[in-house]
């Protein structure tokens, strides 16, 4: 953040009144910033996805002009789901800040060689969040295992516990150098 500029009003928005163009379109907000409460972070992506389709009736015929922030990767992960699902167009800026192939991430290439060793077994999501907290609890939890467990924690809210998972692939543990 640039502490030593002071904040100004983009040119191009000057000349535009109180918040903006949506100031007089929108005679819910007015263009400004809405606080809508819900019960947990289901229900806020489907209030994102409700305010969405409510500002493309207003007339935003460019869905890349609009954004959907968050501090949390896992709650712009359930926007995309629900989003996809309705065929919004998504363009995920999250890539600067590219992840490694996930099964090199050493917690999470631990995880899926734990499952391999239960191949033939049908899992539902709340039994993989049981296996991830026992394998990883005497361990502190780094950035990987809370992303583990956010992953887990949302599928088993998504599919609320009915979705099972099939028998793991031989190719999802192996190590990039035996496929080589």
């Amino acid at each position: 953040m640039k502490t030593s500029h002071p904040i100004r009003i983009d040119r191009h928005r000057a000349m535009l009144g109180p918040g903006g163009e949506f100031g007089r379109r929108d005679t819910l907000c007015q263009g400004k910033v809405q606080l809508i409460q819900v019960a947990d972070a289901t229900g806020q992506a489907q209030a994102v996805l409700v305010e969405l389709r409510r500002l493309r009736q207003l007339g935003v015929t460019d869905w890349s002009s609009m954004a959907v922030l968050s501090r949390e990767h896992g709650d712009l992960a359930r926007v995309r789901t629900l989003a996809e699902q309705e065929s919004i167009p998504i363009r995920w800026v999250a890539a600067r800040n590219a992840l490694p192939p996930l099964h090199q991430v050493r917690e999470l290439h631990l995880f899926l060689a734990r499952l391999a060793e239960e191949r033939a077994a049908f899992k539902r999501a709340s039994d993989l969040v049981r296996l991830a907290a026992a394998l990883f609890e005497a361990k502190d939890a780094g950035p990987w295992t809370r992303f583990l467990d956010r992953l887990l924690e949302a599928w088993a809210v998504e599919s609320s516990g009915n979705s099972w998972m099939g028998p793991v692939p031989k190719t999802a543990v192996s190590s990039p150098a035996a496929r080589a």
